[in-house]
């Protein structure tokens, strides 16, 4: 499911706590992930998505944002992920 041309570090993968859920989403379908890739710029990182976004059948929305180009940081956005035609 992920694209193969990019070497992946799978940092985490959990449930998402209930408290955190919305009543529109079942809570046996969310989990949340955290995964770094070694991209160096945000139109990479957008790169990634959309081939992520192939190679998955996902849609993603955007969750929250965080500045850009700071010290360590230079592209940092959280998802919500979509299954395109799960049903």
């Amino acid at each position: 499911m992920l694209p193969s041309q990019y070497e992946y570090s799978i940092e985490e993968v959990e449930p998402v706590h209930p408290y955190h859920q919305q009543e529109d989403y079942d809570q046996t379908e969310m989990l949340t992930a955290t995964i770094r890739l070694n991209i160096k710029t945000k139109e990479g990182a957008l790169q990634w998505l959309e081939n992520f976004k192939t190679s998955s059948s996902t849609d993603w929305r955007v969750r929250r944002t965080y500045a850009e180009n700071t010290k360590c940081l230079v592209f940092k956005v959280h998802f919500l992920m979509f299954m395109k035609n799960f049903y």
